[in-house]
C-alpha cells in the first residue's frame, strides 16, 4: 500500500469513527472529505471504502440507553408541577438519561361517598435494549389501565370456550340445593 492509498484509507476510517462517536453531520462531512481525496488517487478500491464511511456516517434511529452506573448523579433538565386547593394538580419532568413523565389529576366527586382521585398520564425511556417505551394510563374509581405497544396482551379465547360461555351467560340460573351430609355426620 502506497503513502496515498494509505492516507486514503486513514481519512476514511475517520470518517467511520467520527460517526460512532460525534454527530452525524460531522462525519458526513469528514467522510466527503475523503470521497473527495480519494477520487483524486486512481484505485477504485478505494472510492468504495469512501462510500461505505459515508454510509456508516447516517445516523441510526435506535435510541441508544445512557449507561449510568451506580453513583452517577443523573440531571434534572425540566420540572414543572402545580397543585390547587380545589385538589387538582399537574406535574411533568425529564431527566439527563432520557426519562420523561408528565400527570395531571383531580378529585371525582369532592365530599361525597363516591369521591375518587382521577389521573392520567404517561411516562417514556429507552429500554437496555435500545427500545423507546412510552406507557400512557388512566387512574381512577375502577382501577389502573395501563396502555403502550411493549405491554403483552392475551392469547384470543378459543371457540370451544366462547361457545360455553356464551351458553351459561343464557342459561336460566341454577337453584341452590341442600347438599346430602355423608355419613356418620349428623
Amino acid at each position: 500500500m502506497n503513502e496515498t492509498t494509505a492516507r486514503a484509507v486513514a481519512v476514511a476510517f475517520a470518517a467511520v469513527n467520527a460517526s460512532a462517536v460525534a454527530t452525524a453531520a460531522a462525519a458526513a462531512a469528514a467522510a466527503a472529505a475523503a470521497a473527495t481525496f480519494i477520487f483524486t488517487c486512481t484505485h477504485m478500491s478505494i472510492a468504495l471504502i469512501a462510500m461505505l464511511s459515508l454510509a456508516a456516517a447516517v445516523p441510526q434511529r435506535i435510541q441508544r440507553p445512557v449507561v449510568v452506573s451506580p453513583g452517577d448523579q443523573i440531571p434534572i433538565l425540566r420540572q414543572e408541577q402545580e397543585v390547587n386547593f380545589d385538589g387538582s394538580y399537574k406535574y411533568s419532568y425529564e431527566t439527563g438519561n432520557g426519562i420523561t413523565a408528565e400527570e395531571q389529576g383531580f378529585l371525582k366527586n369532592p365530599g361525597s361517598q363516591a369521591e375518587a382521585q382521577v389521573a392520567a398520564g404517561f411516562f417514556a425511556y429507552t429500554s437496555p435494549e435500545g427500545i423507546p417505551i412510552r406507557l400512557s394510563y388512566n387512574a381512577d374509581e375502577e382501577g389502573f389501565v395501563p396502555q403502550g405497544d411493549h405491554l403483552p396482551t392475551p392469547p384470543p379465547i378459543p371457540p370451544a370456550i366462547q361457545k360455553a360461555l356464551a351458553y351459561l351467560a343464557t342459561a336460566p340460573p341454577q337453584v341452590d340445593q341442600p347438599r346430602p351430609q355423608p355419613f356418620g355426620r349428623g
